[in-house]
């Protein structure tokens, strides 16, 4: 996420509901469609928001090879995202399940 914020300039609630179905690596492309507010994604609040960035080949390799290391996620987006707790809060799941068979989710 730090290489995706240093590079592209976006915003962490951009960063966060990035799916990989938004890079087009053969045209070198990325479309900013969504953001995360509250632990919600949704469209982004401005059509001024919205916008197709330009990938640098090197910055392109980067991000592919992250995709073939990275942990599957629901939705296919490009890192974990946060899931409502009972409590209402929001935690990060691990998918690394306990020993009772419940999933991790601290």
């Amino acid at each position: 996420m730090v290489v995706i914020a240093m590079c592209l300039g976006l915003r962490v609630s951009e960063i966060l509901a990035l799916k990989w179905a938004d890079f087009d690596f053969e045209d070198g492309t990325l479309m900013i469609t969504r953001g995360t507010v509250h632990g919600r994604i949704a469209r982004v609040k401005t059509e001024y928001s919205e916008d197709e960035m330009p990938l640098d080949p090197a910055f392109a390799e980067i991000l592919l090879a992250w995709q073939t290391q990275c942990p599957a996620s629901e939705g296919a987006g490009c890192f974990r995202t946060p899931t409502p707790a009972v409590s209402g809060t929001l935690r990060y799941s691990t998918g690394i399940s306990r020993p009772d068979g419940e999933e991790d989710r601290s």
